[in-house]
């Protein structure tokens, strides 16, 4: 019986320490990147930045990108993905926009349209 005790003090330990660890991480104004971070980039001086929030096990993809335009592709099954834009080259006091507000053309991929198997990406045009 003194052992289960131990155990159970030993967990709610760990589990305590877990919970403090993680709302120092998300608490800290330094853990996040904003807009001034990004236009004080030289490297992203007029480049467009997606920022994207998605589940665990969203999928990826990135198509050859062509003269005009290039693509992403992102596939999520256990919830949403949510993708914001910054325009780093830009002077203006706005922040990160959505997709809708934003220049970026946004398409769903219908089902069965991205690929599973390996191998290059099918072409999917916007």
């Amino acid at each position: 019986m003194a052992d289960l005790k131990l155990v159970e003090e030993t967990l709610d330990s760990l589990i305590r320490t877990s919970a403090e660890q993680l709302f120092h991480l998300t608490d800290d104004p330094l853990a996040y990147v904003t807009r001034q971070d990004l236009v004080g980039l030289q490297n992203l001086q007029n480049q467009t930045v997606l920022v994207v929030k998605a589940p665990e096990e969203t999928r990826l993809e990135v198509p050859a990108p062509t003269e005009d335009s290039i693509q992403i592709h992102l596939k999520g099954g256990t919830g949403p993905i949510r993708v914001l834009t910054c325009d780093a080259g830009t002077t203006g006091e706005a922040g990160f926009s959505s997709l809708e507000e934003s220049r970026i053309r946004t398409a769903e991929l219908h089902a069965g349209s991205f690929r599973t198997e390996p191998g290059p990406p099918e072409p999917l045009t916007y």
